[in-house]
């Protein structure tokens, strides 16, 4: 009898858990409906499918990269002129990340955000995309919705009412402080329409939270190197010289792509090209 009441015991158990699971994943699934998050692996993907494979692999060994890996508090700026490769070396970097062990016993989180002026519609140029993607990110990390996204959310509430930019922003900086080091990675800010906005955001962030590991790239235009001597920063500037070997690979992978041009290019029009590339 004993036993039996037991197996009755445990048969309820095991169905209150599943309808507490049930009703989590549902909760789940209608905030993130409701956040209507930017798909950032779209662009990864995209970025990751242009990669030529061998380039890309002198960043993973960079001093500074390797530096601000392990030691949060900086902001790493990647900062290259147009056709230099910055939004497939912002793809590896984010591969780096990935694969990156954090010290037994911490928590640890990794977001990305590309902006993207050629997308139509123009979200993926504005600052508001980044926060719910970045958020959305944040709070796929951990096993329960966050309370703060909760409370955005108004989850007991019957209307859920759009956030403002500001509440989105003060929710992010609750849930980072979730994680013992969380690593946050933004390409292109010069394609941001709120450059500003973006850049104070960044700074506020970065002091605010200890844990915290931002990269970002972009265009080295002077709004966003006046905003950047602000705040604690480690600049690595794309030139020609630090991407020949990339560039090499990227010349001799295309010729050997393609039938015709391996018929007609010689060594040495291939080193014009590499050298008329530029950083591509």
């Amino acid at each position: 009898m004993r036993s039996e009441g037991t197996h009755g015991s445990s048969v309820c158990t095991s169905a209150t858990l599943l309808q507490v699971n049930f009703l989590r994943y549902t909760t789940d699934d209608q905030i993130r409906e409701w956040l209507k998050p930017h798909d950032s692996s779209v662009n990864h993907k995209s970025a990751r499918d242009t990669c030529v494979e061998g380039t890309g692999a002198w960043f993973a060994k960079d001093e500074q990269f390797r530096k601000w890996l392990n030691e949060p508090g900086k902001t790493l700026w990647i900062a290259g002129a147009p056709g230099f490769g910055k939004t497939v070396l912002f793809s590896t970097s984010v591969e780096n990340v990935r694969g990156h062990e954090s010290a037994p016993g911490s928590t640890c989180c990794c977001a990305s955000f590309y902006f993207d002026a050629r997308e139509s519609g123009g979200a993926s140029q504005k600052f508001e995309t980044l926060l719910r993607s970045i958020l959305n990110q944040l709070c796929s990390e951990q096993a329960d919705t966050p309370d703060a996204m909760k409370r955005l959310y108004r989850v007991d509430a019957k209307e859920h009412p759009q956030p403002t930019l500001a509440q989105l922003r003060t929710t992010l900086a609750e849930i980072v402080k979730g994680f013992d080091e969380v690593y946050i990675l933004i390409d292109a800010l010069d394609e941001c329409d709120s450059q500003a906005e973006l850049l104070d955001w960044m700074k506020s962030l970065q002091l605010t939270t200890p844990g915290l590991h931002l990269l970002a790239t972009s265009r080295p235009e002077r709004i966003i190197e006046d905003r950047m001597s602000d705040f604690s920063h480690v600049r690595i500037s794309l030139n020609s010289g630090l991407l020949d070997d990339d560039i090499k690979t990227y010349v001799d992978e295309r010729v050997e792509a393609s039938d015709d041009l391996k018929l007609l290019m010689t060594e040495g029009m291939k080193k014009k090209l590499r050298v008329k590339g530029d950083g591509m």
